[in-house]
């Protein structure tokens, strides 16, 4: 590091000039990097759910369905209004078909068929099953035609006020999620640039500094998107927001490298001395701090879900091309400016954060908090959030009609999707699905056919049938619908294995939707257990004494457990959004234990240095990271606000082992134990 940080200062506009050219390169080639928006994109396409999963809906179409839901008029205006809907939707492109009546089997021989609209058992509500083209439910897809059937849905509204309509389903969700993410993320995160830009101001009581840093973070951000172009080439719902990431943990490097920068100033020395020295002395800390939030996130690659091995290889890149930025650009940008020399600006909070720490208060503080922390380490844990409405926008219409359609009617838009290699294994399947105990509804050919019939009499089906339950490749289709509710984790377990009991080859979005959340919850436990080794290898060789390196790992332990332990008193628990917090968590706390314990050995014991210099930087990066996510906590998207909350939490309490307990223990043992001579 120190002879690229010597070249970057040497040849301030020759690293300026190559980095832009870089950078506006990548910019150019953007277009190039797809977002990959749907959910199955996440996981690997050799699971074998998956491939049940898409096999199903090559023959069949996709089991997720688009759900319209009308009430509010009376049974005989819904019974005129859906054959003139239905005829609407179904010209709708990207849309494959549309079932809103069931044949009923005893008219099949009548002269004239009659047929049964699909609606709540009350009949106040009627359904709709909109069945998209495209089998992967793709949201680039989704959106445009979710936006014509709201379109179609308005015109008739228009023309009966009284009645009410709405949408539920995957599709929905995922346009759902879509939408209040990005709209949510966007203005969300101006908010938190603009704080980071006034903590910077208000901290550094400048604007050039500020403003460089955050260009040069901003420009990490391109140059790791150019490496998400080569691999994986794309991106995804998991590793979108990676930039978010970045913003908050990579800007702590120009902190702590412009906050020993200016103190490096005051003391007299010229901006070129000042630079080097500052990024020579640094240079042990920030590379092990960032070794540390890289490995934390690198070691996701080992959890067994795409999702979260494509997210760590972008963000852990993203880490270190933030460190070589803050060890080239920003120098040189700060010589090649040449930014006013800074004044004294930071001399009282500096001796005010020093002098509480040598207060007798500081110490009985640390030892309550210590007595706290270690009290959380024995709190249960807040276990795991299967239920996936739980997480989508708070008051979200279509969770409401989803849980009236499960409580209400005999269908639900998550169901059992089975396939017979012959018309009389269908059978089987579906005399055994009539004796389980978890299933409300059954839909398949069986409803229609006399026992024994020949399969030659398939043919004379109407053919609407025989779309609905016979591929081209005389596959047939059986649909179990659950009888309770598909998220509540008992019944789901009992669903589930019950189906499979009957046939391995089922599949639908309760399978495929539990293999993702089996295989995040393993990933949570593969990649805690491994990220804790990584970290203390890192910190063994970096540390080096049992008991600095002891001190170093406690931080992180107890930060996740004292978020652990919050978590259960707002009762927030784990789902697949917020477990992301986890790797930044451990990644903010463990450099904020490797800045104190360098800068308290560099000071040789003298913690009125140590915190008035390691210790102020601490603090500023922390409110950074809470200012960065902290104002996502205003979202609506309740699987996005735990997440916030969650990080938000964890962030604080490691400032608080940082800034208050672990300078107490470093300054009680510092003569027998801790520094080294």
């Amino acid at each position: 590091m120190h002879a690229l940080l010597k070249f970057s200062i040497n040849y301030p506009k020759l690293i300026i000039g190559l980095i832009f050219l870089v950078t506006v390169g990548i910019c150019l080639n953007l277009s190039g990097l797809t977002i990959k928006s749907s959910n199955l994109d996440l996981i690997d396409q050799e699971n074998p759910e998956v491939i049940k999963f898409m096999d199903f809906s090559r023959d069949f179409g996709t089991p997720n369905n688009l759900v319209v839901a009308l009430e509010g008029a009376n049974d005989s205006t819904l019974r005129e209004i859906i054959p003139q809907l239905q005829s609407k939707v179904e010209k709708i492109s990207g849309v494959r078909k549309v079932i809103s009546q069931t044949l009923d089997p005893e008219s099949l021989s009548a002269s004239v068929p009659i047929y049964n609209f699909l609606h709540s058992k009350d009949q106040k509500i009627y359904y709709l099953f909109v069945q998209p083209e495209d089998i992967r439910t793709d949201v680039t897809l989704m959106t445009p035609l979710v936006q014509k059937v709201e379109e179609v849905l308005s015109e008739i509204k228009n023309v009966h006020p009284n009645l009410s309509v709405g949408l539920t389903g995957i599709p929905k969700y995922a346009l759902d999620d879509q939408t209040v993410i990005s709209h949510d993320v966007n203005y969300l995160s101006w908010i938190s640039l603009a704080l980071v830009m006034l903590l910077y101001v208000i901290a550094f009581k400048s604007f050039w500094h500020p403003m460089l840093a955050t260009l040069v973070v901003l420009v990490a951000v391109i140059l790791t998107l150019g490496v998400a172009m080569v691999f994986p080439g794309h991106l995804t719902l998991l590793s979108a927001p990676f930039a978010m990431m970045i913003f908050g943990i990579g800007t702590d490097f120009g902190i702590h490298l412009i906050n020993r920068y200016e103190e490096l100033l005051e003391e007299k020395l010229s901006n070129y001395e000042a630079i080097y020295r500052a990024g020579k002395e640094l240079s042990k800390t920030l590379l092990a701090t960032c070794g540390t939030t890289a490995a934390g996130f690198y070691v996701l690659w080992f959890s067994g879900f795409q999702g979260f091995q494509e997210l760590g290889v972008i963000a852990g890149t993203g880490m270190i091309i933030s460190l070589i930025m803050m060890y080239t650009l920003l120098p040189a940008a700060i010589l090649f400016i040449k930014a006013p020399k800074h004044q004294e600006h930071v001399k009282e909070s500096k001796i005010s954060l020093s002098r509480f720490c040598s207060t007798k208060f500081a110490w009985y503080l640390a030892g309550l908090l210590l007595i706290l922390s270690i009290v959380s380490i024995f709190t249960p844990k807040p276990g795991f959030n299967s239920d996936y409405l739980s997480l989508q926008p708070k008051n979200s219409e279509a969770v409401r009609l989803e849980r009236q359609m499960v409580t209400g009617s005999d269908f639900s838009p998550y169901f059992a999707a089975f396939t017979a290699n012959s018309l009389a294994e269908s059978v089987e399947i579906t005399n055994k699905l009539r004796e389980s105990s978890t299933v409300g509804n059954i839909k398949s050919l069986s409803d229609f056919l006399p026992p024994n019939t020949p399969p030659e009499a398939l043919a004379t089906l109407p053919a609407e049938l025989q779309e609905i339950f016979i591929s081209k490749q005389q596959k047939f289709a059986i649909y179990a619908y659950p009888l309770n509710n598909i998220w509540d984790q008992k019944f789901e377990a009992e669903f589930l294995n019950e189906m499979r009991s009957i046939s391995q080859q089922v599949t639908g979005m309760p399978f495929l939707g539990n293999t993702m959340m089996e295989q995040t919850k393993e990933a949570l436990r593969v990649t805690t257990m491994l990220a804790m080794l990584t970290l203390l290898i890192i910190l063994i060789i970096d540390l080096k004494r049992p008991l600095l390196i002891l001190l170093a790992t406690a931080v992180p332990i107890i930060s996740m457990t004292g978020t652990q332990a919050f978590m259960l008193y707002l009762g927030i628990r784990f789902n697949p959004l917020n477990i992301m917090a986890l790797p930044i968590i451990v990644g903010v706390s463990i450099d904020h234990a490797i800045h104190i314990i360098h800068r308290f050995q560099e000071e040789n014991g003298n913690l009125a240095k140590t915190m008035s210099g390691a210790g102020r930087s601490v603090v500023l990066t922390n409110l950074t990271t809470l200012a960065a996510f902290g104002a996502l906590a205003f979202t609506s998207h309740e699987g996005l606000k735990s997440f916030s909350l969650m990080l938000c939490a964890g962030v604080v309490i490691a400032l608080i082992l940082s800034i208050l307990v672990l300078p107490q223990i470093l300054k009680t043992f510092k003569s027998k134990f801790l520094i080294l001579k």
